[in-house]
């Protein structure tokens, strides 16, 4: 038996529409889709990972959150 784990970021669906999102130049290239997602599953149950972001790029977060987690925090906190 294998469990993997698929961590979609922003996907546009009926609940989550992200019409502003997609209208901001920055803001749309951290959409993904729902083909992004469904591939992500695919990949994770054939190959076996245990973890896959969709989209990809939004595995860089992890990488940076797990090697500076007091810097991830602090610009978290300047944030809010």
């Amino acid at each position: 038996m294998h469990v993997g784990l698929v961590l979609p970021g922003w996907v546009p669906t009926e609940g989550f529409p992200a019409e502003a999102m997609r209208q901001h130049p920055i803001w749309r290239w951290f959409i993904g889709s729902d083909r992004g997602v469904a591939e992500a599953i695919v990949d994770c149950a054939v190959h076996k990972r245990a973890e896959r972001y969709s989209p990809r790029y939004y595995g860089l977060a992890a990488v940076v959150r797990a090697v500076a987690p007091g810097l991830v925090r602090a610009a978290l906190d300047r944030s809010s």
